[in-house]
């Protein structure tokens, strides 16, 4: 079925390309092998008659004075509270007879846009510097540092990472070398305490929970 929307769309070398080939004796047939177009949209820009529109300008805002008074005292308390500002909120706050789209143009007139504001976190150095102290003072007064051990373990393996996790094309598949030997597991843990006392342990093949912790 044949857009009459794609006729029209159609740019102006096109529309005098179809009349000039058309003036020369040329068949639809020819017109649309040379241009590269079907037969029927060829001969609707030859047969329909190209049309220029001149633009139109948007309905302007009707507004009285005292209510653009009223709507810019209305946006100012509210930028200055901190609230929201937007049209429905707007128009029943200042009682203007008047739809949404004008009181849209008329605060993009004044240099207003409605746009999504995002979340942050306020805080002065001032802020910062209590936060890092308030921390230091807990960490010191509530916790007892001579019990506390730092630990740590790695595990080896001969064939790698157990996970070993990539990006793939849908067509594209890998395949890991695994070795043909049985598997052996080497797992270092390491601890370390606040004056500098250091203890490891190596432990062999796999092993649960109830390991680790014994």
């Amino acid at each position: 079925m044949l857009n009459i929307l794609d006729i029209f769309m159609r740019q102006e070398f096109q529309w005098n390309l179809v009349k000039r080939l058309r003036n020369e004796k040329k068949t639809f047939i020819e017109i649309s092998y040379n241009m590269s177009l079907f037969r029927h949209v060829v001969k609707h820009l030859y047969v329909y008659k190209r049309v220029i529109h001149p633009k139109k300008s948007g309905k302007k805002c009707h507004l009285k004075n005292k209510d653009k008074l009223n709507i810019k005292r209305r946006t100012y308390i509210l930028r200055n509270d901190g609230q929201r500002i937007y049209r429905n909120k707007t128009k029943i706050d200042c009682k203007v007879n008047v739809s949404t789209s004008i009181i849209r143009r008329y605060l993009a007139n004044v240099g207003m846009t409605y746009r999504n504001i995002q979340r942050m976190i306020f805080l002065t150095k001032a802020h910062k510097e209590r936060r890092v102290k308030i921390a230091k003072t807990w960490i010191t007064i509530n916790h007892d540092w001579n019990k506390t051990i730092f630990s740590d373990e790695k595990r080896f393996t001969i064939d790698g990472l157990d996970n070993w996790m990539t990006y793939l094309d849908s067509d594209n598949k890998i395949k890991r070398n695994r070795s043909q030997c049985k598997r052996d597991d080497v797992m270092v843990w390491l601890m370390m305490m606040l004056r500098g006392l250091m203890s490891h342990k190596i432990k062999e093949h796999k092993f649960g929970s109830k390991d680790y912790i014994n």
